[in-house]
């Protein structure tokens, strides 16, 4: 049995993950967290997916509750995630 601890607020990412047999993290970004910095994000995303005890992709999405002018931005950021998910990181 697995245990899948999921960040989603990139600025509070831990230093360290847990490394504990049948535990694992996993790395993403909520919808809401519209960052200037997108690709900053998205290469934030990929450099802690790296790490050993990353084992999965998650959260990320789209969430139109957010004024409709924030879509684009909140588009691109999926897109740079999912292409980051395609390449296995």
């Amino acid at each position: 049995m697995w245990v899948i601890a999921v960040f989603c607020d990139p600025p509070n990412y831990p230093i360290t993950y847990p490394s504990v047999t049948g535990f694992g993290s996993a790395v993403g970004v909520h919808p809401k967290a519209l960052l200037r910095d997108f690709k900053g994000v998205v290469g934030l995303v990929e450099r802690e997916m790296r790490k050993q005890e990353v084992v999965a992709l998650g959260e990320i999405g789209l969430d139109r509750s957010l004024p409709e002018r924030e879509w684009g931005r909140q588009e691109e950021m999926f897109v740079g995630l999912l292409e980051l998910a395609c390449l296995g990181g």
